[in-house]
C-alpha cells in the first residue's frame, strides 16, 4: 500500500483496551497492518504476508518485524497456517467480520 491508500477498513473497539497495549505495545502496528490486508483479502481473516513487506511499508528493519510478528504470535493475535516460498499464509485469531 503506497502513502495516501484510499482503501478503507475498520476493526473492533474491543482492540482499545489496556490489556492489548500490555500484550501488544508497539506490534499494534503491525497488527494493524495484518489487519488492513486480511480485511482487503476478505478471507475470513486470512492473508498472505511477507515480513520484507511489512518492515518496508512500517519503515522498521526486517528484525524489528521479525520481533512484533514473534510477540503477535506469542499473544495468541495471529497464526501462521502455510509457509510458502516468498510469503506466509498468516489467521488473525478470533477474526471477525464487519457484517457480523
Amino acid at each position: 500500500m503506497a502513502d495516501g491508500s484510499a482503501f478503507y477498513y475498520t476493526h473492533w473497539e474491543g482492540l482499545i483496551d489496556a490489556k492489548h497495549v500490555e500484550a501488544m505495545g508497539m506490534a499494534i502496528w503491525l497488527y494493524e497492518f495484518i489487519l488492513a490486508r486480511a480485511s482487503a483479502a476478505d478471507r475470513d481473516g486470512l492473508m498472505m504476508y511477507s515480513h520484507l513487506e511489512a518492515a518496508q511499508v512500517l519503515g522498521r528493519t526486517d528484525r524489528t518485524i521479525k520481533t512484533w510478528f514473534r510477540q503477535l504470535q506469542e499473544q495468541g493475535y495471529i497464526s501462521t497456517r502455510a509457509r510458502k516460498p516468498y510469503h506466509l499464509e498468516v489467521q488473525v485469531s478470533k477474526w471477525r467480520s464487519f457484517e457480523e
